[in-house]
């Protein structure tokens, strides 16, 4: 339980770097509270089952055949690829950066759970900034 703790703690940094901001205390407070909850559970499922395709199957699965260190470049990179047509090039880098952290939190942690806590808090975040007001 620590461990997912701390990875939602390392999400929020991860969302602030990227995003450059957090949002603003009245943007806490959604436009449409109903849509912010629609859209936070559908991206927490999203998000579990990335992480268990990317980090639990595959990471799990090419660290024995790799090492650690090149299995994380690899799913990082395909995590990021798999984006890329829906999200164009600039997402798909944003998501090798995000499966990449969510990755090393999977294998540092040693906790699939821990790993999904870090992408749907990440996710929660994001969906949060769309969603608030000005």
């Amino acid at each position: 339980m620590t461990a997912a703790l701390a990875s939602a703690a390392i999400a929020g940094v991860l969302y602030t770097l990227l995003a450059r901001r957090l949002p603003r205390a009245p943007g806490l407070v959604p436009r449409r509270p109903g849509r912010i909850a629609a859209r936070g559970l559908a991206l927490a499922g999203r998000a579990a089952w990335e992480e268990t395709l990317w980090r639990w199957v595959l990471l799990g699965r090419l660290s024995g055949l790799f090492g650690a260190g090149p299995a994380l470049a690899l799913t990082s990179l395909g995590f990021g690829l798999s984006h890329r047509r829906t999200q164009g090039w600039h997402g798909a880098g944003v998501h090798v950066l995000t499966g990449g952290v969510f990755g090393g939190v999977y294998l540092v942690s040693e906790s699939l759970l821990a790993a999904v806590v870090a992408h749907a808090v990440y996710n929660a975040l994001v969906a949060v900034a769309i969603e608030a007001p000005g």
